[in-house]
């Protein structure tokens, strides 16, 4: 119920804001569609999901809306014409996830309380928080690309959103950590089991930096591959686009531990939407500086100093728990490992193997990057990689023993 009536507020205010700004009658359709995705959000409730632990139903359930979506988009978009065709498969790959969610949680909960039955007013303090601190996200990851539309031209919007979309995807797989780690977290501190929340902070820490250091390195050493194929060739720009804000995996990544895994268990959600506030504020304030004369570029530089004054703030109320709990010569491994690995490869790809398709280049760069990164991490015995391979070597016993 509270979710619905904060998310009426915000449409009455979208829909005021429309009328008073020209660049948003130019595309009412648009502007319709997307509230439409605004309105149904409510149903979402992947935050029950993820407090009931239901991992493999959110991971199924994305999987099949995103593939019904993708072959959409190769069924009904063929050219530039078709954008209001394919923000509606945006919006519908979002939002029937969403309505799956309202009905499947009937197995979970038997009815929906009112407002009064649940104590609306002790709500009031922790939501207006979180939404506050969530709004704030949603200002520094969304204004410079409405900033650019409005300093800029559309040319530089497409070069931005190409390259970004492509750090959301990645930004999605690594913070996907710390958002099955939260619910966990809360319940430990609610134990009263500090030890072991520490002991999960630190290995969390470990498994973030694992993922994102060879993924940012892979991707700074393919940008031009994977920008040509999503964009095209007339997308060169976007490359150092790219290439600026692949940081932010890491940046981010670290900045969901302090926050997601730290900051919001331990209670402190003033600490986690002062350092969101002030990275929101920080972007506007830096794509007012850089834009004009940078356009893209420059709104890709603020974005990331942005995401770097937003972890040090949070990194500086986390602190207490960080001390102990970084293993910094286990990170230098992994950026020390990537950068050779990343080095040979794009050293071999430019004087042995010329290749000259963006797709096959693209593949034999990631064969080759994730292969010989893998063995050097197997010959070295990494400690998370081995845990990797005891995983999934013990779900393969299980899945035969089923079978006999």
């Amino acid at each position: 119920m509270l979710n619905v009536f904060f998310t009426s507020c915000v449409v009455c205010i979208l829909l005021i804001i429309s009328f008073f700004v020209p660049r948003l009658n130019e595309d009412l359709g648009l502007l319709s569609i997307n509230c439409l995705y605004v309105m149904l959000a409510p149903l979402g409730m992947d935050w029950a999901y993820s407090g009931l632990e239901q991992y493999r139903y959110i991971t199924i359930r994305s999987f099949i809306c995103k593939l019904c979506s993708l072959i959409l988009l190769f069924l009904l978009v063929h050219d530039k014409n078709d954008y209001f065709i394919y923000a509606c498969i945006v919006v519908f790959a979002a939002t029937s996830s969403w309505i799956i969610n309202f009905v499947h949680i009937r197995k979970f909960i038997s009815s929906i309380y009112g407002i009064s039955e649940i104590g609306f007013r002790q709500h009031i303090k922790p939501m207006l928080l979180l939404f506050s601190s969530l709004l704030a996200v949603s200002i520094y990851t969304n204004v410079d690309t409405i900033m650019l539309g409005f300093i800029g031209s559309d040319e530089q919007v497409g070069y931005y959103t190409v390259a970004t979309r492509i750090k959301s995807v990645l930004l999605s797989l690594v913070n996907s950590v710390s958002a099955v780690l939260l619910p966990r977290m809360s319940f430990y501190l609610k134990n009263g089991d500090e030890d072991l929340f520490k002991s999960t902070v630190k290995r969390s820490i470990s498994v973030i930096f694992f993922m994102a250091v060879p993924v940012m390195v892979f991707f700074e050493i393919s940008a031009k591959e994977a920008i040509f194929i999503l964009g095209g060739e007339g997308y060169e720009p976007a490359i150092i686009i790219m290439q600026i804000i692949m940081p932010i995996l890491i940046i981010s990544g670290f900045s969901n531990i302090t926050g997601n895994q730290i900051l919001i268990p331990q209670g402190k959600d003033f600490a986690f939407m002062q350092a969101v506030s002030f990275g929101a504020v920080i972007d506007i304030i830096l794509n007012v500086i850089f834009m004009p004369r940078l356009l893209a570029v420059g709104a890709a530089i603020a974005t990331l100093l942005a995401e770097v004054v937003q972890m040090s703030i949070q990194v500086r109320h986390s602190k207490e728990y960080l001390r102990k709990n970084v293993d910094y010569l286990y990170i230098f491994k992994l950026i020390i490992f990537s950068t050779i690995i990343g080095t040979l490869v794009s050293l071999l790809l430019l004087k042995v193997l010329i290749v000259e398709n963006y797709v096959l280049g693209f593949a034999l760069k990631g064969i080759l990057f994730f292969g010989l990164y893998g063995i050097l991490l197997f010959v070295t015995k990494d400690r998370i990689f081995v845990e990797l391979l005891n995983e999934v070597n013990n779900m393969l016993r299980l899945k035969n023993i089923n079978k006999e």
